[in-house]
């Protein structure tokens, strides 16, 4: 009987032990898929930009609906159609294949989205596609963005700067000339105003003021 639980008690040592390394080859691998899967993430994103650009679409049109299994069907065929020679497989890692799959497929949904627009709203998908990656790779600032979209908001004026120029800016425009001077990158837009109110006049008075220069250091 003492032979029979030595052996069983042996037997169980073994099991325990090789039932460790296997948990811990497991742990090993874990962390390399997590690893791997991570080198893969920008892809991941930018389909997920991609595709619901796609589907904020009928809000410019209801006829504009997109399968979603269809999409998978489109990123599937960008990721094989976008591999390279077989040679240069090994040779990538995730995140230069990510920026090969990123490129691919961004074209190739403009491309398959662009034949079912109306030629008026190609360029708007274009752009809405472009802002939502830039947006998403921090390129673009969003207080910037905002103001682009929907202007300076104005809540209370009794503690805002009077207007140097009345005689040629509005109520409306001194107020986003106010609020622009709120965000970092326009700080001194407002006084700008005050100190060369010639120039600024000039600007605003010429008749291509986009392609004329920006007074001062504003250009």
């Amino acid at each position: 009987e003492n032979e029979s639980l030595v052996d069983t008690l042996q037997q169980s040592k073994l099991t325990s032990d090789e039932v460790t390394k296997q948990l811990a080859e497991a742990e090993e691998t874990k962390k390399r898929i997590d690893a791997k899967r991570e080198e893969y993430r920008t892809a991941a994103v930018r389909s997920s930009i991609a595709y619901f650009v796609l589907d904020d679409m009928s809000r410019v049109d209801p006829m504009y609906q997109f399968s979603l299994d269809a999409y998978v069907d489109l990123f599937n065929q960008s990721m094989e159609q976008s591999r390279g020679a077989p040679k240069d497989h090994k040779q990538q890692s995730g995140a230069e294949r990510s920026k090969v799959i990123n490129a691919y497929h961004t074209l190739a949904v403009y491309r398959y989205t662009c034949r079912g627009l109306f030629e008026r709203h190609k360029l708007l998908f274009s752009l809405q596609l472009c802002l939502r990656i830039m947006t998403s790779e921090g390129k673009i600032p969003k207080a910037e963005f905002d103001f682009v979209c929907f202007g300076g908001v104005v809540v209370d004026r009794s503690e805002q700067r009077q207007n140097p120029c009345s005689d040629w800016i509005d109520e409306a425009t001194w107020d986003n000339v106010c609020e622009l001077d709120n965000i970092p990158a326009f700080m001194g837009l407002a006084s700008s105003f005050e100190q060369g109110h010639r120039e600024w006049r000039t600007w605003y008075m010429a008749d291509k003021p986009e392609e004329t220069p920006l007074p001062g250091d504003w250009e």
